[in-house]
Formats: C-alpha cells, sequence, structure tokens
C-alpha cells in the first residue's frame, strides 16, 4: 500500500484502524475544541519505572545485546518519530491554537524517513 499523503481521506483495512477512526470522528462532533495529533512510530528514551511494555527500539537493542534473533516485519512502512519532537509539537500548537481553524485541527505526526521495522532494526 503506497504511503498516504496528508490531505488524504482516511481509509483504515483493519478494524484497529477503523476504532481509532470512530473515536477521531466523535471527538470531532462531540467536542468543538479538539485538536487530534496521530503519532506514527515513536521512539526515545526508556519508558519510566512501572510500564512493563518495551517499546520495537528497546526490544531491538535487547535482542542484540543478548545475541538472540528477532523477526521483524518487511512489508509494514513507518516514519518513526522522536518523543521530544512530538511534546514540541503540543507546545507549538497550544502556543498556537489561536490560529486554528475548524480544517487544521487533526494534525499527522511522524519523522522525515519511511522504513519499515526491518531497516530501523
Amino acid at each position: 500500500r503506497q504511503a498516504n499523503a496528508v490531505e488524504s481521506q482516511a481509509d483504515p483495512i483493519c478494524v484497529y484502524g477503523r476504532t481509532k477512526l470512530a473515536g477521531e470522528q466523535y471527538i470531532i462532533q462531540h467536542h468543538p475544541n479538539h485538536i487530534i495529533l496521530r503519532s506514527a512510530l515513536i521512539y526515545g528514551p526508556a519508558p519510566f519505572l512501572g510500564t512493563s511494555k518495551s517499546s520495537f527500539i528497546q526490544a531491538t537493542s535487547n535482542s542484540a545485546q543478548s545475541d538472540k534473533p528477532m523477526g521483524v516485519f518487511t512489508d509494514e512502512y513507518r516514519t518513526p518519530v522522536y518523543m521530544w519532537d512530538i511534546v514540541n509539537t503540543i507546545r507549538a500548537l497550544i502556543v498556537r491554537r489561536a490560529e486554528w481553524t475548524m480544517e487544521d485541527r487533526v494534525f499527522n505526526m511522524g519523522g522525515p524517513d519511511r522504513v519499515n521495522r526491518y531497516e530501523m532494526s
């Protein structure tokens, strides 16, 4: 499947994607002062203590350190985005909230590179 342009109409191909879209549509209809941020694969520092789920990056690092092979998808592409870039985007959106129009309240946040998980690892 080709990468979608920012202005593309959302057309999820799985239940997970349709559920996320339904959630966005609910927010848009019921919360007039909304903003929706769609993030790609997020990477950054290790999770805080008490978080049991590791990220893909951490799992890859653990696999390399233990010298155990790890299977990864090669047909699923993402645009990984650094956690602090998301934080800075949220800050900028808050500062500029007076400039929002109803047409620009959904933002796709991804990094500059389109890669599969094999290329990331």
